[in-house]
């Protein structure tokens, strides 16, 4: 049985101020504090090494010659830049939440092999894989905005006995939220995937974040005994993201609505949902497609 799996994602988190097509400033024009004898310059918040900041006043030329960066056919603001006063409110595009990795493997079965007329076969083959569409990134991207965006093709073949993923830079990975499908055709179920949404933030206090997950797929989570669990993982900085809040296994739901989950204050976390076919029984020798969206409201 071959099932294609589609996670589709809707996210719902507060904007950030982004411009496209070589530096058109059109999209960031009404953003601009403006600044100068004659108003006529940007003030920028440049945050220097990411700890310092410092107010500078530049012209449009200088803010395109040295402020604003190219990502994937995308223009913005350096790293933490942002337009005004320093000492005015950071703006609330210091949080952003995406999509940005995703693994697959298969456990290692009790029973090794079975007969089929007359032929035998390995029990619970590995032909489990993910098919996905990744850009890499500089900076945390806009909401809804992942079309301004050129992505890859990537395919990844599911472990034994441990996950294989799309990267391991999962902060500076974009995933392609119409493209991330996971290929289960195994002989038997016993399959382990995941999906992970990165969150950035460098506002100084936490925030919370809301996830309501549905699926239709009623047969699929019965025969496969569907377990699903949710993870948040977190830490200071990319690279030291260790595990905050471990939410128990449960079977599966058509809707699981999980609220005012707290997500620490300047901090990198990741949010990892788990999917795990709790049988090792021989899949329906039929085709099926199921999807499953999750939406995420950070706040």
């Amino acid at each position: 049985m071959k099932i294609i799996f589609t996670i589709a994602i809707f996210l719902a988190f507060t904007p950030i101020l982004l411009a496209k097509d070589n530096f058109d400033l059109s999209y960031i024009w009404d953003d601009i504090v403006w600044c100068g004898p004659h108003m006529d310059k940007a003030l920028v918040c440049h945050s220097g090494n990411g700890k310092k900041y410092v107010e500078i006043c530049v012209s449009i030329n200088s803010l395109k010659a040295g402020h604003l960066t190219l990502e994937s056919g995308v223009t913005r603001l350096h790293g933490d830049d942002y337009f005004g006063s320093c000492d005015s409110p950071t703006p609330e595009n210091k949080i952003s939440i995406y999509p940005c990795n995703a693994g697959i493997k298969r456990r290692e079965l009790n029973r090794q092999t079975t007969v089929i007329g007359d032929s035998t076969s390995q029990y619970g083959n590995y032909n489990d894989y993910i098919s996905a569409e990744i850009t890499s990134l500089t900076s945390s991207p806009a909401d809804n905005s992942y079309d301004d965006y050129n992505y890859t093709n990537i395919s990844v073949n599911g472990g034994r006995g441990v996950y294989n993923t799309i990267t391991s830079t999962p902060f500076t990975t974009l995933l392609n939220t119409d493209a991330l499908t996971f290929i289960l055709s195994s002989e038997t179920y016993g399959t382990n995937y995941f999906v992970d949404w990165c969150i950035t933030q460098t506002n100084p206090v936490d925030s919370k974040l809301d996830v309501i997950v549905n699926t239709t797929a009623n047969r699929y989570i019965r025969s496969s005994n569907l377990i699903t669990k949710f993870e948040l993982h977190c830490g200071p900085d990319a690279n030291s993201t260790s595990r905050l809040t471990n939410y128990s296994y449960e079977q599966m739901q058509t809707t699981i609505n999980i609220r005012n989950i707290t997500v620490p204050a300047s901090s990198h976390c990741i949010w990892r949902q788990r999917f795990i076919e709790a049988t090792e029984s021989i899949r329906p020798n039929s085709g099926e497609k199921v999807v499953i969206t999750a939406e995420l409201n950070l706040y």
